[in-house]
């Protein structure tokens, strides 16, 4: 799908110690796509900062997160206006749930 598109896709576990989007000034890539929801620190040059200036200076970021996302997703989240709850927190609605689904009680 991503290089039917023309795009050329590279492939980093999210604790590489090589992990880097910028070299001697110059963006390395256009799209950062992070699939590492329980990662609890980036490897390499990958920081909060360094994602939020790579997006700030017009990259693209499509970021993964769960229920038990790890310190770095949740620490970079806010970045974006997302906040995760805390772990094991309900949204819980009392008045439109399906009796079928769910009782409307924890």
């Amino acid at each position: 799908m991503f290089t039917d598109a023309g795009h050329q896709l590279t492939f980093k576990l999210s604790d590489d110690a090589t992990l880097n989007l910028k070299k001697y000034g110059v963006w390395l890539y256009k799209n950062l796509i992070i699939l590492a929801p329980s990662t609890d620190e980036f490897g390499g040059d990958l920081s909060t900062d360094t994602i939020a200036e790579f997006v700030d200076n017009g990259g693209n970021l499509l970021l993964i997160g769960n229920a038990n996302s790890g310190d770095a997703i949740k620490d970079l989240a806010p970045e974006f206006g997302l906040e995760f709850d805390d772990t094991g927190a309900y949204a819980i609605d009392h008045v439109n749930f399906s009796p079928a689904l769910d009782s409307g009680k924890v």
